[in-house]
C-alpha cells in the first residue's frame, strides 16, 4: 500500500521502475493512470509488471531450489504533478 501523511490529497500521475530480486533486475513496472491518495490513508495502487512468464517462474524456482533468502524490492520513480520522487523500497524479505 501507499500512505500519505500531511498532505490532504497526494496525486500520482505516473510510476515507473524495476522490480528486483536480491538486487538483480527481475521485471519492469509502469503505470500512467492518475491516482489520488487521501491524506493520512493507506490505499493499494495497481501496477503493470512486464516480465516473460518463463523467466519469472525459472527465477523463483532457482531461488527456492538453492534455499536462498529472497529480497524483493522496487527501485524507481513516482511523478506527482510535476514533481519526481525517487523510491527504493523493500517489498518482501525472507
Amino acid at each position: 500500500g501507499v500512505q500519505t501523511c500531511a498532505l490532504p490529497i497526494f496525486t500520482i500521475t505516473s510510476l515507473a521502475g524495476d522490480l528486483k530480486i536480491n538486487n538483480k533486475d527481475f521485471a519492469s513496472i509502469s503505470n500512467t493512470e492518475k491516482f489520488d491518495i487521501p491524506g493520512n490513508k493507506e490505499v493499494f495502487y495497481s501496477v503493470k509488471i512486464t516480465a516473460p512468464i518463463i523467466s519469472v517462474l525459472q527465477t523463483i524456482y532457482n531461488y527456492f531450489k538453492a534455499k536462498q533468502k529472497l529480497k524483493l524490492s522496487f527501485d524507481g520513480i513516482v511523478n506527482s504533478t510535476g514533481v519526481t520522487i525517487p523510491i527504493n523500497q523493500t517489498i518482501f524479505q525472507s
